[in-house]
């Protein structure tokens, strides 16, 4: 007996699967915008799936965008639940208005990650938002680059965080352009303290000083377990209260010293009756590579001063090659040399990063010879040094090497790798 034919699927017809077997092929498109809204469209079964991913991590890049996503926050109130991650561009340099972000952020208290991108010329603010006491008990991650902002509301602002764990604050601006304000803050003591508040991880890069002042002198405490910051700021202010307060619980130290002059200016310098900076816990500490100053190694030595070298892991120290003649560092670089290899021991790497910003490529090795061979005491104490070279402009890839002792310059290195 021949079997019954089975009827045919109507067209259009979806057949029937389990449901995390489509949420499997829906995590596949994520990255699709355009698939993810067809998704949407579909059916109701593939409808959250698919909002998770669309809504997951919003990006507006222009004005219309902007206005277009605050036109579907007032008219679709379970929105906000879908967003977790929101990034803001604002580029139009020739705005004259301040840009709000008031009506955005009131619909969006339980985002996480949120981070602001802002032409330099362009004023944010948020009056309505910080009038009304809004919280945002889950956001974690701020991140504001660019724009100029009111340097007394900034303290008030990240108060609304209270989860907050990592703040970057880059190429942020004071508006009012007020009086340049003394930094001097004296260290608090350990009792006065709260060991629960303020962000875990800090980054500080070519921040206005009002904003550093008003940012400092907050109710705010900073308990760092990572910093990144400008050498200009610390070295402004003898032992800026964020390094007091974090001495005990900062692990990874990265300082961008710059060719700007550092004389005189003493991170360690404290009142007596508080003792002497010490990060006790430190395992990482970077000297980010820029243009080499003489006044640049006095202040590398008094950093390291600072450090206990019984738990150090991780010393980096870098220079930008910028002229096309051979390097010259100067009297300073003996200092420099002699306390790196005062922190020889088993289980500490030394990091020489070379960034090769000028002049023909093939002179690079004789360029960074003059500077290897400088760390004498360093190289010869048998510590563990890698030198790492790389090019600004991308000229040839990353070059990995150890040198094999202070006479060995890098026109007769051994390589170790060759990075893409």
């Amino acid at each position: 007996m021949e079997d019954a034919a089975q009827p045919e699927a109507p067209p259009g017809f979806v057949p029937s699967l389990p449901p995390e077997l489509w949420d499997t092929v829906i995590a596949h498109l994520r990255t699709d915008h355009k698939a993810l809204i067809a998704c949407c469209l579909t059916c109701r079964a593939w409808l959250p799936t698919s909002r998770y991913y669309l809504f997951r991590h919003v990006r507006l890049k222009t004005r219309q965008s902007y206005a277009s996503f605050l036109d579907s926050l007032e008219h679709a109130p379970e929105l906000p639940g879908w967003i977790k991650r929101l990034t803001v561009t604002e580029s139009s340099r020739s705005s004259a208005h301040p840009f709000d972000i008031s009506p955005m952020l009131s619909h969006l208290t339980g985002i996480h990650h949120l981070h602001l991108r802002v032409a330099w010329p362009v004023s944010v603010c948020a009056p309505s938002l910080l009038a009304s006491s809004v919280v945002f008990p889950f956001l974690t991650t701020l991140i504001l680059r660019g724009g100029k902002y009111d340097a007394q509301e900034i303290p008030q602002l990240l108060s609304a965080f209270p989860r907050l764990s990592y703040l970057r604050l880059s190429d942020v601006n004071d508006k009012n352009f007020g009086p340049v304000l003394p930094l001097t803050v004296a260290p608090m003591s350990s009792a006065a303290t709260d060991d629960s508040g303020g962000p875990k991880e800090l980054v500080l890069l070519r921040i206005s000083v009002t904003i550093e002042y008003f940012l400092f002198h907050s109710s705010l405490r900073f308990q760092l377990q990572s910093l990144e910051i400008d050498g200009n700021f610390i070295a402004s202010s003898p032992c800026p209260r964020v390094l007091w307060d974090s001495q005990a619980s900062l692990r990874d130290l990265v300082i961008h010293y710059t060719h700007h002059h550092l004389v005189g200016r003493k991170i360690n310098a404290v009142p007596h009756a508080f003792g002497s900076l010490r990060f006790s816990s430190l395992r990482s500490l970077s000297f980010e590579p820029n243009m080499w100053s003489m006044d640049a190694g006095e202040y590398i030595v008094d950093v390291l001063s600072t450090v206990n070298s019984e738990h150090i892991e991780d010393i980096r120290v870098g220079f930008l090659l910028y002229r096309s003649d051979d390097f010259q560092p100067g009297p300073n670089f003996r200092r420099i040399d002699e306390a790196l290899a005062s922190f020889t021991r088993s289980g500490l790497r030394f990091t020489i990063a070379i960034v090769y910003d000028a002049g023909e490529v093939h002179r690079r090795h004789g360029m960074a010879a003059d500077l290897v061979n400088n760390f004498h005491r360093l190289i010869t104490g048998g510590a563990d040094v890698q030198v790492v070279m790389t090019d600004a402009l991308g000229r040839f890839p990353k070059e990995s090497f150890r040198p094999q002792d202070a006479s060995m310059a890098l026109r007769e290195y051994v390589p170790l790798s060759f990075h893409a």
